[in-house]
């Protein structure tokens, strides 16, 4: 059962992109995998790239004031995820020190504390993506449980919260076998911890805006001139351009992989990832067939009320609705109050449904939905409520 997945603003081909598709491939595959796969294989994953396509910044975003950091730059491929998590998890923290801020969070928020654990994992150098996948199954379902751990108000530091939390899933596995091969994968969370802990030595006790204007400028700038290329370089349906031309041979190759044992076809677009598919599933192929159509931490409400996209019917406005895409079985659509680039769609669009998620990171949001394992969870079991009322209606 084919699954596509098409990526955001502000995604080039460097700065660990190949080991980041490989960490969000290895946790459809843990989560969405049992649901989507009948004949017992791995779930097939495409992954269609257009960032080379999209906005090139001359000055590498030279123009941006970056205030007293001298001759820092802040072009697209950035310094990395870890101040952005700093910044997060100090977002109404009394934390004074940096060694205890993920405990300070998870005595808050637990399986925000467990989402920002998995982000900086996955963005080391030496993690495992299976290892990965598979301890985050463990984990979204530790951190899922009714109640908050009983232990946290124990550990002292952010590496005892870390240690008592390996020790706690060990003894949660369902099979002890699950542990066997998850020794090594917390190195990765330890390091991730450590460049964690050094960048909120410089985010603690600073205001707020001085923090976050460093994480939301280079994505905004970026987003901007992403969207400018897009829209002034998308094309036609009959004449499309590389942008759609990217995402729209990945889709193919996907619908293509259908067989009798995995009929169904579903497309996750993120941020900008679901402007282009929803113009491509609306305008360009509206006779590709999808299943379930998830769009996540997206501008499609946004866009359809400044009417931008190829279909846009400039006339229709509220309190009516655009219709359904006929090729859709379904349209899931997850946003975050606290994710600035993330948008509604349910007031717009007959078919869609919304469902809100915190991913307990402010000025990290937008970027963190992808590697945080009580997302991916969730995601799941809406996505197989979908195929299940699907497979209802269709009796």
């Amino acid at each position: 059962m084919p699954l596509v997945f098409v990526h955001g603003v502000k995604t080039r081909m460097s700065g660990g992109y190949e080991a980041g598709v490989a960490t969000r491939n290895a946790m459809f595959r843990q989560f969405l995998g049992p649901v989507l796969t009948t004949g017992g294989g791995p779930l097939e994953v495409q992954n269609p790239y257009w960032g080379d396509d999209a906005a090139q910044f001359a000055w590498n975003l030279a123009c941006a004031p970056v205030g007293d950091e001298g001759t820092e730059t802040l072009g697209p491929s950035g310094g990395g995820p870890f101040e952005a998590l700093a910044d997060a998890a100090a977002v109404d923290s009394t934390a004074t020190s940096p060694s205890v801020l993920i405990l300070d969070l998870a005595r808050r928020d637990f399986p925000a504390a467990i989402d920002v654990l998995f982000t900086a994992a996955a963005a080391t150098s030496d993690v495992d993506p299976d290892e990965l996948g598979r301890l985050a199954v463990q984990a979204a379902r530790y951190a899922e449980e009714p109640e908050a751990p009983y232990w946290l108000a124990e550990p002292q530091t952010d590496q005892q919260f870390v240690s008592r939390l390996r020790q706690e899933l060990a003894k949660n596995a369902e099979h002890s076998t699950e542990t066997l091969g998850i020794g090594s994968i917390w190195n990765a969370f330890n390091e991730g911890l450590d460049r964690v802990h050094s960048a909120a030595s410089t985010v603690i006790g600073k205001p707020v805006w001085s923090t976050v204007r460093k994480t939301l400028l280079p994505l905004l700038a970026t987003f901007v001139g992403d969207v400018l290329v897009y829209q002034t370089r998308r094309g036609t349906p009959g004449e499309p351009g590389a942008i759609v031309t990217d995402v729209l041979t990945g889709l193919r190759a996907a619908a293509a992989a259908r067989s009798d044992h995995d009929p169904h076809l579903v497309v996750v677009a993120h941020s900008m990832g679901g402007i282009i598919t929803y113009d491509l599933l609306s305008s360009f192929v509206p006779d590709l067939a999808v299943d379930v159509y998830v769009t996540v931490g997206s501008q499609v409400g946004l866009f359809e009320e400044l009417k931008l996209f190829t279909g846009s019917q400039a006339q229709l406005r509220t309190p009516a609705h655009v219709g359904a895409l006929p090729n859709v079985g379904r349209w899931i659509n997850i946003y975050d109050y606290n994710d600035v680039l993330s948008f509604r769609t349910e007031p717009i669009f007959d078919g869609a449904h919304d469902f809100s998620y915190g991913t307990g990171n402010l000025f990290a949001a937008h970027t963190a939905y992808v590697t945080q394992p009580v997302l991916h969870r969730r995601l799941a079991a809406r996505v197989h409520d979908a195929l299940a009322e699907m497979a209802t209606t269709s009796q």
